[in-house]
């Protein structure tokens, strides 16, 4: 990782003492997780240890500083363990656990239960008081439901899911929600695309996709990389919290505890995330276990 710190950022960052990094990357540099690269000038550090990092599609967007959805509002909307296949035990017998948060099946009812989610689901609850809660959980989980909304105003939309990016039709880009009723019956319709997120106009102050490869797509000039991040902040979303590759279910848990813990206290995103990837490196020292997600948003972090 020092050979690419050295490739992307040389001297760039040598004397100086700001402490945000807003990165504004370009192609193949999107899927690099910055907080995990070395920071050359500090042996032993990375630019975690130094900076809260943010990511924005452009300059003009940054410094346009929109204002954010759902500021008026502390309404959190949570989206988590959906019913994926016909011998979840919710139906029937209990199926396999899956570990990882994406599926190389595109197909809906190759997808397995995320059995963390739901205690995910359960550690924003608990950071935001039910009250201000409002949880759509298992047969509740549906596109129907989560299309529902967008007629209203959320200050957080946190999705505990399966996804699957397209790099090749990043529109089609989706998250993968309940498929079957209470009764057995499948729903032929469930998942939420790229597409879907922008003609609904669903959006939130703050929207995290903790699920696989959130964050990928396909990379347009000047416009950063397209698919389900995009969709949110195109709707006017104030800051995306996306994963730069496939992670794993329980340790996604413990780090998004871990980012609400942070993001109540400080109420901003970027900082909040830096807080849980400290944490989680303390006790994970591995990268790849924690740097996988990333704060994308129309603004400075």
């Amino acid at each position: 990782r020092r050979q690419l710190a050295q490739m992307v950022l040389g001297k760039l960052l040598e004397g100086v003492h700001e402490q945000r990094l807003l990165v504004i990357a370009d192609g193949p540099l999107n899927g690099i997780p910055f907080a995990a690269l070395p920071d050359i000038s500090s042996p032993g550090a990375m630019l975690l240890d130094r900076f809260v990092i943010g990511h924005a599609p452009s300059l003009a967007l940054a410094f346009a500083q929109p204002a954010a959805a759902g500021a008026s509002t502390s309404r959190v909307a949570v989206v988590s363990d959906p019913v994926y296949a016909a011998d979840d035990k919710r139906l029937a017998s209990a199926g396999p656990a899956a570990r990882l948060r994406g599926s190389r099946q595109l197909s809906p009812n190759k997808l397995t239960r995320l059995p963390y989610s739901a205690l995910e689901a359960r550690a924003v609850q608990d950071t935001f008081g039910v009250k201000d809660t409002v949880a759509l959980s298992g047969f509740e989980a549906t596109r129907a439901r989560v299309l529902e909304l967008a007629q209203q105003e959320w200050s957080v939309l946190h999705f505990a899911t399966h996804a699957i990016a397209r790099e090749d039709a990043p529109e089609r880009s989706s998250l993968y929600l309940s498929e079957y009723a209470p009764d057995g019956t499948f729903h032929p319709e469930s998942q939420l695309s790229t597409s879907d997120i922008m003609g609904s106009g669903l959006r939130a102050r703050v929207v995290v996709l903790s699920g696989c490869s959130t964050g990928d797509g396909s990379t347009l000039r000047g416009e950063g990389v397209l698919g389900l991040t995009y969709g949110f902040l195109a709707n006017g979303t104030g800051a995306v919290v996306a994963s730069l590759w496939p992670v794993e279910d329980a340790s996604t848990a413990r780090l998004m505890s871990e980012f609400y813990r942070a993001y109540r206290a400080s109420g901003n995103a970027a900082q909040a995330l830096r807080a849980a990837q400290l944490r989680a490196r303390a006790s994970q020292p591995a990268a790849a276990a924690w740097s996988s997600f990333v704060v994308r948003a129309n603004g400075f972090p």
